[in-house]
């Protein structure tokens, strides 16, 4: 048990600068959100305010959209040329592209833009990777724990950098002159402050960031003995051009990623639903299901259920995975995510308590979303990260990353459309409001059914030397149940 075993420490000056990078990822993609409606409006393209949000929203999920395109392709380019390059290259994407989308001038732009700008960051697969490679099984879940708090510190960061620094010589005049550059362009100022952040995550990451591929490097930090010794068995016979290179056809010849990746996509899925319908759920009158929030009141529920993941992360996930591993802390959130999803229509009854209670009874409501939400995350982080040697991590990782910003840019409109009918058809349970979140929690039975067929060797850092020396002399069939041990957990 890892829990018995002397925990390796965590190589922090590397997981600092890997936080800059990821933090720098995850402002690119939440900058706009604040002020895509007010620009849209500005290009004059919207007849009524009520298309306002149609176009804004073909401008943010622009992003998503050529992150989904690229994902893979960077991952096989780390795999093949090291994280470092591949990251550093991410960065730089990611600072031009920025300012180019603040100098706009019209709708085709801003989407053009913005979709190179998704397209030219691949950077959280290819960061997966390098963390699964400088971290040993004792110290690993700690490590993906973390991921969660820089990405979701990195979009509350660029939601405000969008909103406090968007049409600065309106709201500033006296520091923005009405006839300047930031008058022309309302919007260029958080992308240079968007593009600031890639430089010095960029800059640290040339000067610090070590490489942690294995034959890009003689040898992984944190892993020792018969682990790094297969890797130096991989990377060499990588450099001779025995192994192959990740491939989609793999999903086909080994079952168990096709079934990671179907997790990772369902799961992507019904996070980004929910997120999207519980704001207008809450606006709802508790006879239609809601709680008649205002805003504020939407916000205090957003803030809480991020100082409770960071709370989750830093505090629960990592003791409790080491106990119990990766594949029963999964199964345990997706059944609490189904029986939680299942429940959460009747929230609205909360309403009846007084002002005072409601809060003190809100409040554990929102707490085990963000408990089942973190556990579902970082245990497929590391499922994913674990299922496949070196030579092939950075690719699997784009491609799961791919899958996941697929669901995350049909999710919207998937969950809009169920809410809006269920509101409006006339029928009763579950074609009512209760509807949008049975179908949730029927996604959350899916990942909990296909996650019977994970085998527990998913729950070891890599396979062992012996393993990896027979690969050499593999057919691509036979490759398949040496890669992934096909004992199932019982």
């Amino acid at each position: 048990m890892v829990a018995a075993m002397q925990r390796t420490p965590l190589p922090l000056a590397r997981l600092g600068v890997l936080a800059c990078i990821m933090i720098s990822g995850s402002i690119s993609l939440s900058v706009v959100f604040p002020f895509a409606g007010y620009m849209v409006d500005g290009f004059g393209v919207a007849e009524t305010k009520k298309d306002i949000g149609y176009y804004a929203g073909w401008v943010a999920a622009a992003f998503s959209i050529g992150n989904t395109c690229s994902a893979y392709v960077w991952g096989r380019a780390a795999d093949r040329y090291g994280r470092r390059p591949v990251m550093l290259l991410g960065l730089v994407g990611t600072a031009v592209t920025s300012v180019l989308f603040g100098v706009s001038t019209n709708l085709g732009y801003a989407i053009a833009f913005r979709f190179l700008m998704g397209l030219g960051n691949g950077n959280l697969g290819v960061a997966k990777s390098y963390i699964a490679e400088v971290t040993d099984q004792t110290n690993q879940n700690c490590a993906f724990s973390l991921v969660g708090i820089q990405w979701g510190a990195g979009l509350a960061l660029g939601s405000a950098i969008g909103g406090y620094c968007s049409r600065p010589a309106h709201y500033h005049p006296s520091s923005f002159p009405p006839d300047g550059l930031f008058a022309q362009y309302p919007y260029l100022l958080p992308m240079l402050v968007t593009a600031g952040t890639a430089v010095a995550a960029g800059v640290a990451g040339f000067f610090l960031l070590e490489e942690s591929l294995p034959h890009r490097n003689n040898h992984r930090y944190g892993q020792v003995g018969v682990e790094a010794e297969a890797d130096a068995e991989v990377a060499a016979e990588d450099a001779s051009g025995v192994l192959e290179p990740f491939r989609v056809r793999m999903l086909l010849q080994q079952p168990v990623l096709a079934l990671l990746v179907a997790c990772y996509f369902t799961v992507a899925m019904m996070d980004m639903i929910f997120d999207e319908i519980f704001p207008l759920v809450a606006l709802l009158p508790p006879e239609r299901g809601g709680l008649s929030f205002k805003e504020a009141d939407t916000g205090r529920a957003m803030l809480v259920n991020g100082v409770a993941s960071v709370t989750f992360q830093l505090l629960i996930f990592p003791p409790v995975v080491n106990r119990y591993g990766q594949i029963a802390s999964f199964r345990f959130a997706t059944s609490w995510s189904m029986l939680y999803y299942l429940l959460f229509p009747s929230v609205h009854y909360l309403r009846s308590l007084p002002t005072a209670l409601f809060w003190p009874a809100m409040i554990p409501v929102l707490l085990g979303r963000s408990l089942a939400q973190l556990f579902l995350f970082a245990t497929i982080f590391v499922l994913i990260s674990n299922a496949v040697p070196a030579h092939h991590r950075a690719a699997f990782n784009g491609f799961a990353q791919s899958a996941a910003c697929a669901a995350r840019s049909v999710a919207p409109a998937i969950g809009g459309s169920l809410l809006s009918w269920s509101l409006n058809v006339d029928a009763g349970f579950p074609f009512n409001h209760h509807f949008i979140y049975v179908c949730i929690a029927s996604m959350a039975a899916l990942s909990l059914a296909l996650s019977f067929r994970l085998p527990r060797s998913l729950e070891s850092t890599h396979a062992d030397a012996e393993q990896m020396k027979s690969m050499r002399s593999c057919k691509p069939d036979e490759e398949s149940s040496l890669l992934l041990p096909t004992e199932l957990d019982e």
